[in-house]
């Protein structure tokens, strides 16, 4: 990082057709995916629809990347005392663990070394808060990635009630300033969601599967959810 700040290279925008980027980008195939939802209309993670989809590469010395950008006008732009790389982690290609899982390399980028000081003062004091470890330490809830799936919680008695706690203050604030509560079953009949075509949309991305009752199927209400704005 520090070699590229010192070369003082220049960020090279270049707007490109699909084919142009298809060629070169011929032998990445995660950057042959994503050209073909720009082509589509659709944004970088294949989900919303983008009104003018641009085709765009940045590029500094012998480096050329897929970018929509901004970038700094050169590299020298950066602080070279300021950047940090934090952590590498596994990742499943956008978010599917259908997918191939790829490395994911973390770093910040400061104006200033006290601004980045300062930043990673507040990372380690977040990391003492850091709700997962407080859970155990304080026997609010636990998790069980294996049995339940990763992100789901099991409430313990005194977390139970701290959740109680703030629901029904949620709600006593909420009527006080004029709303209304309403509720919604957690199961429906899928045709629910094809009058306002959230059903096609939600289908192909969500991993629930319909079960039947006297004939009918019904599935959890992921799909009433509304679409992504452009």
């Amino acid at each position: 990082m520090r070699e590229v700040i010192a070369g003082d290279y220049p960020f090279v925008r270049r707007e490109l057709s699909a084919e142009e980027a298809r060629q070169l980008f011929a032998e990445q195939p995660y950057k042959l995916e994503l050209i073909q939802g720009l082509e589509g209309g659709m944004d970088e993670y294949g989900m919303g629809a983008v009104e003018k989809p641009v085709i765009s590469t940045y590029s500094h010395a012998t480096f050329v990347d897929l970018c929509r950008g901004p970038h700094v006008e050169r590299s020298s732009q950066i602080n070279s005392e300021a950047v940090k790389l934090l952590k590498v982690s596994g990742a499943y290609w956008r978010g599917d663990e259908r997918n191939p899982m790829l490395q994911r390399i973390y770093g910040t980028a400061w104006e200033t070394a006290q601004e980045l000081e300062e930043y990673l003062h507040r990372l380690a004091e977040a990391e003492k808060r850091d709700h997962r470890k407080l859970g155990a330490q304080l026997d609010l809830f636990s998790t069980e990635p294996e049995q339940l799936g990763g992100g789901l919680i099991l409430w313990h008695p005194k977390g139970g009630l701290v959740r109680h706690l703030a629901e029904e203050f949620c709600k006593v604030e909420h009527l006080a300033n004029g709303y209304d509560l309403v509720y919604s079953p957690h199961i429906a009949r899928a045709h629910c969601g094809r009058p306002a075509g959230t059903w096609a949309f939600y289908r192909e991305r969500t991993c629930t599967r319909p079960w039947t009752s006297t004939g009918r199927a019904y599935y959890l209400k992921t799909y009433e959810l509304p679409l992504p704005q452009s």
